[in-house]
């Protein structure tokens, strides 16, 4: 084919490109949505045991914290992940407050156990949080797809890994306005185990999800 004619065609059948809004902004964007099914669920639900005892709870107060920020700076890993040519550290973002929120969790098990026992170790099915945890979690879950498809998501299984952990952790976290009472074991199984097996997911799924031809699997 002549250069020339090539050049015409391209310059023809262009499309406009967009560029992707900064990180911090989409962050902001994710967050904002994701807040109101949390509040929803809070008003229908209400807060469990009192919004004044979990003030004065500190190490649930730390374990929220944790939580929260998990879920903020995994949500900025996955939007980074899809800008070409950014720094690789952004996917490292949620290894220190997901450390805090495991040991905070683990404090709350011993604890446990030094309080009650070994029936403080007893885990029993919750199903109560099973419809809460869809309303908490659907906004957030499918605007992190098409947000992340906005951008070029190059390395799909880490894309979606982060992906997964930000939508499990604000989950996680909106549950435990639901059952700031339980047993830490509980929330170490089916909160930190849904998180994991969330996470795995995404991490498996990502590339049939995402099919770009220079794209890696990591």
């Amino acid at each position: 084919m002549d250069t020339d004619a090539l050049i015409d065609r391209l310059a023809e059948e262009a499309a406009p490109v967009h560029r992707v809004r900064p990180v911090w902004v989409r962050v902001a964007w994710w967050f904002g949505l994701a807040i109101p099914p949390l509040v929803l669920a809070v008003a229908v639900h209400g807060v469990a045991g009192g919004a004044v005892g979990m003030m004065q709870d500190t190490r649930l107060l730390v374990e929220q914290a944790a939580t929260l920020v998990t879920a903020v700076s995994a949500a900025a890993a996955a939007f980074a992940s899809t800008v070409p040519g950014v720094n690789r550290r952004w996917l490292w973002l949620p290894v220190v407050p997901l450390a805090v929120w495991l040991l905070a969790i683990g404090k709350g098990c011993i604890d446990e156990w030094f309080h009650v026992g070994s029936e403080g170790l007893v885990v029993h099915a919750d199903l109560g949080c099973f419809f809460p945890m869809l309303l908490v979690g659907a906004v957030p879950a499918a605007a992190m797809l098409i947000m992340v498809r906005r951008g070029a998501p190059l390395a799909p299984r880490s894309t979606l890994c982060l992906g997964a952990l930000a939508i499990a952790a604000f989950v996680a976290f909106g549950l435990r306005f639901f059952h700031p009472g339980d047993a830490s074991i509980m929330i170490l199984v089916w909160h930190v185990g849904m998180v994991a097996v969330v996470s795995a997911a995404g991490a498996l799924a990502g590339s049939r999800l995402f099919h770009w031809p220079a794209a890696i699997q990591a």
